[in-house]
């Protein structure tokens, strides 16, 4: 039974949670919004001559091919862009610039020509040269797409040096300002001077704000806390909220289709037909047998929704799970804070209702580490079985976790419990974990792959070459690949491009071409290794606060609807990708939410680091679970930034983990204000 309100003194800290949470995310806030803003402005227009009424003003960012492909333009038959603004040149020179486009392109410095590569024809690279001092410049780039296949690359190089991507911090949508100044400094500088004025007015009122939580009109609220503590309450409130969003969203929004979704479907087909053990070697193995349960009852729209249904539930699960590890590791209401936090993360929401693999992923990651907290509490054989089989699971759903069980074998060694006892269940884990291994040998000896993925090879080169833009060693010790990437790089190739060369144009297999990428790319690593661990560092942080990039809307007759922005006017049987046949205030309401209410990454890494901070001052009393978690948070962010492109989506499982530990973050701020009140009241 719960105490009355008035049966025991409220708490003091509570109040200066809530403090602290709004400095932090006021300090966050203000800060960004006076960071630069990088880009140039696109003006849209649905003729290719850059006439006719204006359909679309924004800010692009990256003039990449992978901008043609979010909405609207896919669904455009024919169109063109006219981006201006301005280009920072770093120092005085000669520099060249580029395009590779198709349909035509044409670039302007200072409102010269420099490049002209209009008309419509394939992708063709053209380049022209200008002499440019330090500073800004107006920049004007135009392209135009009559249909069919399109590119577009933009390249500048100073002097001789290699054409290279020209990157979104050099340009800019308008002048800077003083509030919106070239470098990043101004921004903290601002977010600083805010945090510091928090500081003030704290000091200024945390005697009212314990005296606030020790009247007797708070006592109420203490009641209420102290039933948060309880788990069926907590977990019926969170459920109850991210419940009631999510029927929201059913009801309103269509299934999200990707490319990889058409694979999936292929797939679900192939295994309803009796191929059971069919499966794309760059896709999951275990989700179209997820889909296959429904889509089994009928390939239809119905079918379809409650395929996108058991998606939402497995959140709801995969919820319930964290807040279980949670309460253990940290503590009720911080467990609570960051499962609520959770079940109405826009980005979780989103890739409830795609059909894609991350909420399978979530779900199987929070019961890997509900078993591990389990297995921690009270250590058997038979939970360390299923452990191991867990963290093999989480394998055959993304290959990135395929070292985590070293992590978790290494967690399970702190209780400092009989060594014998814990080497046994270390070996049971690792047996366990071990049967998954034959699974991937087979997917190595058909495909190329070990594991389901993409492949080393390409990850690494991708992050090598696409994203850090190095230059291989020149003698190469693999001189027929040192060749192509040059032709590869002229030619602004992706690696799927330059992978499937070494495949049909050189005749190489699949393994032997991802040995030959991932040789490559490692001997360009070893010959910038102080630069690859910098970047290494730049890129997990990227992966860390990048916002939720990944949640699209596409616009319609019927209005604004969530979409992936890459299969916009596709569908599949059992999901037709288009809303209901009338506009919805609902599903209006929805979109509104999803694209504005999403959580500051940046103001949850920083209370984050407060709670890592918290964790470590109390080093030898951390719970094993709680350390399992950091653990968790550093391998499945750290990886991923190191060997691909960092995504939002990468970031996703280990979302909760995060906020629960920005939760801890600002409850020991709060804590440790409020003692240090409680010693000068004393004194």
């Amino acid at each position: 039974m719960l105490a009355p309100p008035t049966s025991r003194p409220p708490r003091a800290w509570p109040c200066h949670v809530a403090f602290w949470t709004l400095a932090l995310l006021t300090t966050f806030t203000v800060g960004g919004l006076v960071a630069p803003e990088h880009g140039l402005r696109g003006t849209y227009f649905t003729s290719t001559e850059w006439n006719g009424p204006v359909r679309l003003e924004r800010v692009d960012r990256d003039l990449a091919p992978e901008l043609l492909v979010e909405p609207p333009l896919g669904s455009w038959q024919a169109y063109s862009i006219d981006w201006t603004g301005l280009i920072r040149v770093p120092a005085d020179g000669t520099y060249t610039f580029a395009t590779i486009s198709d349909d035509g392109s044409e670039v302007e410095v200072d409102g010269q020509p420099v490049v002209d590569n209009l008309g419509f024809h394939e992708a063709r690279k053209a380049t022209g040269a200008i002499a440019l001092a330090a500073g800004f410049h107006a920049f004007r780039v135009r392209y135009q797409q009559l249909g069919g296949r399109f590119v577009l690359h933009l390249l500048w190089a100073p002097g001789d040096a290699t054409l290279r991507p020209i990157p979104a911090a050099a340009l800019w949508p308008s002048r800077p300002t003083a509030l919106a100044a070239p470098e990043p400094w101004p921004s903290l500088l601002l977010g600083l001077a805010v945090f510091a004025g928090w500081c003030v007015i704290y000091s200024k009122t945390r005697r009212w704000l314990t005296a606030l939580a020790e009247s007797r009109a708070a006592a109420s609220i203490e009641w209420a806390w102290q039933a948060l503590r309880r788990p069926p309450v907590a977990l019926a409130v969170a459920l109850g909220i991210g419940g009631v969003v999510r029927l929201a969203l059913l009801a309103s929004s269509p299934a999200v289709l990707w490319p990889d979704s058409h694979v999936f479907y292929l797939t679900v087909r192939d295994i309803l037909g009796g191929s059971f053990f069919a499966h794309d070697p760059y896709r999951t193995l275990l989700y179209p047998y997820y889909l296959s349960l429904f889509l089994a009852l009928g390939k239809t729209p119905f079918t379809g929704s409650l395929a996108i249904l058991g998606q939402q539930v497995i959140g709801l699960v995969a919820g319930a799970l964290f807040y279980w590890a949670g309460r253990r590791a940290f503590s009720p209401l911080v467990a609570l804070a960051g499962t609520a936090l959770f079940l109405c993360h826009s980005l979780e929401l989103f890739y409830e209702i795609s059909v894609m693999t991350e909420v399978l992923f979530t779900v199987s990651l929070a019961a890997v580490l509900w078993l591990a907290q389990c297995h921690l509490d009270a250590p058997s054989w038979r939970r360390a079985v299923v452990l191991g089989a867990a963290c093999g699971t989480l394998v055959l759903i993304r290959p990135v976790a395929q070292w985590f069980v070293l992590c978790v074998a290494f967690v399970t060694w702190l209780p400092r419990r009989s060594w014998r006892a814990t080497a046994h269940a270390s070996a049971v884990i690792a047996a366990s974990f071990v049967l998954t291994v034959p699974i991937m040998f087979a997917n190595q000896r058909d495909f190329g792959f070990f594991g389901i993925s993409l492949g080393r090879g390409m990850g690494l080169y991708t992050r090598v070459f696409e994203v850090d833009g190095f230059d291989p060693p020149d003698p190469s010790a693999n001189s027929e690949l040192r060749g192509l990437w040059g032709i590869a790089e002229d030619l602004r190739w992706s690696p799927n491009r330059l992978r499937d060369e070494l495949n049909f144009g050189h005749g190489r297999p699949s393994t032997v071409a991802d040995d030959m990428m991932f040789s490559f790319a490692l001997e360009t690593v070893r010959a910038h290794p102080t630069a690859f661990a910098w970047r290494s560092l730049q890129q997990w942080a990227v992966q860390l606060w990048s916002p939720n990039a990944s949640v699209h809307t596409c616009l319609g007759l019927r209005g604004s609807y969530l979409c992936s922005g890459r299969t916009e006017g596709e569908s599949l049987p059992p999901f037709p990708n288009q809303p209901g046949p009338e506009p919805s205030a609902l599903r209006a309401a929805v979109v509104r939410a999803m694209t504005w209410g999403r959580v500051p990454m940046p103001a949850v890494i920083g209370a984050a680091a407060l709670g890592l901070v918290a964790l470590l001052a109390r080093a030898r009393a951390t719970p094993p679970g709680a350390l399992l978690a950091v653990l968790t948070i550093a391998y499945f962010t750290l990886v991923p930034a190191v060997t691909q492109v960092p995504l939002d989506r990468y970031r996703l499982p280990v979302d909760a983990l995060l906020f629960m530990l920005a939760a801890w973050g600002v409850r020991f701020v709060a804590a440790q204000a409020c003692r240090r009140d409680q010693n000068v009241r004393t004194r």
